[in-house]
């Protein structure tokens, strides 16, 4: 399901709650087993896919 995410822009939530919420942006560039990379402006992501929530995508 997440491979279809692979050059899209998505904006990955980890953490959700009612008083805060974390979230990477950038664009879906590898899964490798569990593991998810976001190229973002500064770096490349690496996010256990396991621990996302909410996924957003913009294209």
């Amino acid at each position: 399901m997440l491979t279809e995410l692979l050059g899209k822009k998505v904006k990955v939530f980890l953490n959700c709650t009612q008083w805060n919420e974390y979230a990477v942006s950038g664009t879906a560039i590898k899964i490798d087993g569990n593991w998810l990379y976001l190229k973002t402006k500064k770096a490349t992501e690496i996010i256990s896919m396991p621990e996302i929530k909410r996924v957003t995508v913009f294209d």
